[in-house]
């Protein structure tokens, strides 16, 4: 149904609405029922590629300048993933790679940069001067640690516009789940744990970063996640996230499972309620009960054995039931047979030594 379709309705049926008011109170009434549960069409699975770590090389680096120069054979890595996804470099924030000086198997790395141009020749830009001492022939380490959203059709560097949050990202290659607190983690508690960011392998643990934003009076509300131990090895993690529901308009309609008369008699009772406070302004509206009308309209909508939004919230629970559930404990069991075998879950376990 056209979004035009909604709000017609609902602008023909309350004399005077306006029409503009009329999609105002659609969309209104929209987000109002998206936000009254977590509805099963609000849950979706994604994906995330992480790429492996690119070390070929070495580099020459400036004190004060924000180019990076490669040598041939680093020139020539980089251009092999140049125009990849995710791609090399990206002036978007939590899209393009990283870049940092030193090795994780010869010493602690250098700062942590991100890069926002590649010539296609040897020479990056990095998104701020580099802070460090001038030096030629350098290793260095090229990948990525911050992350959008998934993208919504699983391959594009485009995130999900109305990404919410994550319930779970699975590593199936490694056999472990990211979930409840690592998925929440602070820049601070990142930091005591690791301010120089010297692990790396499989990511473990997600933390706020920044917001996805194009430049810095653009912002999306998307939130960029740092993922640690910052994850070098090709995997592909499944997500399960949350998305919040965009406003409707021409090229975007409610989800097909979701009734459509709940929604248009909702943004009626919101009408209703303007037509009431409208009284005193048109005198074609006082000809209606409008108090009789909104009282009218949310029995039939939140009665609560018959109620147009009790029988949508039964229809979808019989699509996708979902039940929240805790675990105890001090590690989310049960993990994988392959995590067991190759990492020691001894000291994760609370009474074990």
């Amino acid at each position: 149904m056209a979004f035009r379709d909604y709000w017609e309705d609902v602008a023909d049926s309350i004399p005077r609405l306006p029409p503009a008011h009329a999609q105002t109170l659609v969309n209104r009434a929209w987000h109002r029922l998206c936000d009254f549960r977590l509805w099963s069409w609000k849950v979706v699975y994604g994906y995330i590629t992480t790429p492996a770590a690119i070390t070929t090389g070495t580099c020459t680096v400036t004190l004060g300048s924000n180019k990076v120069v490669f040598d041939t054979a680093a020139s020539a890595a980089l251009n092999a993933v140049a125009g990849a996804n995710p791609p090399l470099a990206y002036a978007q924030v939590g899209v393009g790679r990283q870049f940092r000086i030193g090795s994780q198997v010869s010493g602690t790395p250098g700062a942590l940069y991100t890069l926002i141009a590649w010539d296609g020749a040897s020479t990056a830009t990095l998104e701020r001067v580099f802070a460090e001492a001038t030096a030629a022939g350098q290793p260095y380490m090229v990948y990525k640690c911050y992350y959008q959203p998934p993208p919504s059709d699983g391959t594009s560097p485009q995130t999900e516009v109305d990404f919410l949050r994550y319930f779970s990202i699975a590593n199936p290659a490694s056999g472990y789940a990211i979930r409840k607190r690592k998925l929440f983690y602070l820049q601070d508690q990142l930091n005591s744990i690791d301010p120089q960011r010297g692990a790396s392998g499989d990511a473990y643990i997600l933390a706020n970063y920044t917001m996805d934003q194009t430049n810095p009076n653009i912002v999306s509300g998307n939130t960029i996640h740092e993922w640690y131990p910052h994850p070098v090895n090709l995997r592909v993690y499944k997500c399960l996230y949350q998305k919040r529901g965009l406003d409707l308009s021409d090229t975007y309609d409610i989800p097909s499972e979701f009734p459509q008369d709940l929604l248009i008699d909702y943004a009626y009772l919101l009408g209703a309620k303007w037509a009431l406070r409208q009284v005193s302004v048109y005198a074609e509206l006082a000809n209606t009960n409008w108090v009789a009308v909104i009282n009218d309209m949310k029995s039939a909508l939140f009665d609560p054995r018959e109620g147009r939004l009790i029988r949508a919230i039964m229809a979808d629970d019989e699509i996708s039931p979902l039940t929240a559930f805790t675990q105890s404990g001090t590690f989310d069991f049960p993990l994988g047979g392959q995590f067991l075998q190759n990492h020691d879950v001894s000291r994760l376990v609370g009474g074990l030594d």
